[in-house]
């Protein structure tokens, strides 16, 4: 969806007139043009103005005045009568005043109508409508900003697999998503947490460019059958494949007895493929062990796993493995690629090797998905994620994922 910067939509956008589902479209042009973001800060910095000049004078009888004046009345001797005769022309005084008050709000009303019809690129839009009568108390109420409801249907929760009933679990392939271009309007934008039907775990965790250390696997594509013995030709200046499995191991942050297997999946520059793979979990040394994100959703068939690896692509996933024991042999990830066998990727996880980099992000981003939805809330608080944070925060640190930082102090204001 295409917006221009002065397109009334941005202006509905902000003030939440919008459908749900054109909330969203909006929501995702927006996130991806930083000429709109800029336009949506201008409109809602000229928000914030107008309700803060709207805002009823502090020039008012404080609690305890009004109490005085209350107790003085009681005092004054005389009839009943007397005293609501006293009291007449000034009720009819604060009636009218009411009702003048009532007639403004309603041209001011009339005014914002007849402003969104006309056509101007930058009229700030007009809060009177959603104002009420000024309040008594002095203290300010801030005015609440519109929040998006988003159409997705809520998720399921899956839990944990007991690997003695059931050993083998097929990985699914794709995870593409704006799933955190969501989560960051509601948090950046709102001001609020987002809902649970807004996270999904396995969108936000693709959204990064991530390149895992440990075991590596290379299956190979149908053009790398070169051999030395073939002297036609020129050697190929680079080896051929189809797709690459890499895996790597750490602790878990949220649960340390608990091993984080993270998985990454490439596809080769030759063209798309057809990839199968699966964990298989050992039972003799896996309790149990459970696929992070990628929840069942309410009133959605569960269909075939999608089995297409584009060429270049790359497919992230997060598997949550309970062991027996600290170290260990944990299981094997096996696949395929185009109905070919490539080589099995063996999980032993040794407990004195340094995770990289890009694992302690991925382990960030799963456990603050996690956070947001409310899930292992008992071993998942703010104090986990300010850890993960301080461990990840350096000045040489990629835009996108400096922005995720923020992202996450920012959530745990509320």
């Amino acid at each position: 969806m295409k917006i221009h910067p002065d397109d009334p939509l941005i202006t509905s956008y902000v003030l939440g007139e919008l459908e749900p589902a054109d909330a969203k479209a909006v929501a995702l042009a927006i996130a991806a043009d930083l000429i709109l973001q800029k336009r949506v800060e201008e409109i809602t910095g000229t928000q914030r103005v107008l309700t803060e000049s709207l805002r009823p004078p502090t020039e008012v009888l404080l609690p305890h005045q009004r109490e005085k004046i209350r107790r003085n009345v009681r005092k004054v001797r005389g009839p009943v009568g007397l005293l609501a005769s006293r009291l007449r022309p000034r009720m009819a005084l604060a009636a009218a005043g009411i009702a003048a008050v009532l007639v403004l709000c309603g041209l001011m009303m009339l005014g914002r109508l007849v402003k969104s019809n006309a056509p101007q690129a930058h009229a700030a839009p007009d809060l009177a409508a959603s104002e009420t009568l000024p309040r008594v108390d002095s203290s300010p109420s801030p005015v609440p900003l519109p929040v998006l409801v988003p159409s997705l249907p809520a998720p399921k929760q899956l839990g944990y697999l007991t690997a003695a009933e059931i050993p083998l679990l097929e990985l699914p392939l794709t995870a593409s998503g704006a799933s955190l271009t969501e989560v960051t309007d509601s948090i950046m934008n709102l001001g609020k947490r987002p809902g649970r039907e807004a996270v999904r775990l396995e969108e936000m965790l693709n959204h990064f460019s991530l390149r895992f250390g440990g075991v590596t696997a290379v299956a190979r594509g149908e053009s790398n059958r070169w051999h030395p013995d073939d002297r036609e030709g020129e050697e190929p200046t680079a080896v051929a494949h189809a797709a690459m499995l890499s895996a790597e191991m750490l602790a878990c942050p949220w649960k340390p007895s608990s091993t984080l297997l993270l998985i990454s999946l490439r596809g080769g520059p030759q063209g798309d493929a057809h990839v199968k793979f699966a964990y298989h979990a050992n039972a003799q040394n896996v309790l149990r062990y459970r696929l992070l994100g990628f929840d069942p959703c309410e009133g959605r068939v569960l269909g075939t796993l999608p089995t297409q690896l584009a060429a270049n692509g790359t497919s992230l996933l997060a598997i949550e493995i309970e062991p027996f024991r600290p170290a260990g042999e944990l299981g094997v990830l096996e696949w395929s690629v185009d109905d070919q066998t490539a080589p099995s990727v063996s999980l032993v996880h040794r407990s004195d090797a340094e995770p990289s980099d890009d694992a302690r992000f991925a382990a960030l981003v799963c456990a603050f998905g996690q956070w947001l939805v409310g899930d292992e809330s008992e071993v998942i608080d703010p104090d986990i994620l300010v850890g993960l944070s301080r461990e990840i925060r350096s000045d040489t640190l990629a835009g996108d994922r400096a922005d995720f930082l923020q992202l996450v102090d920012r959530s745990l204001q509320f």
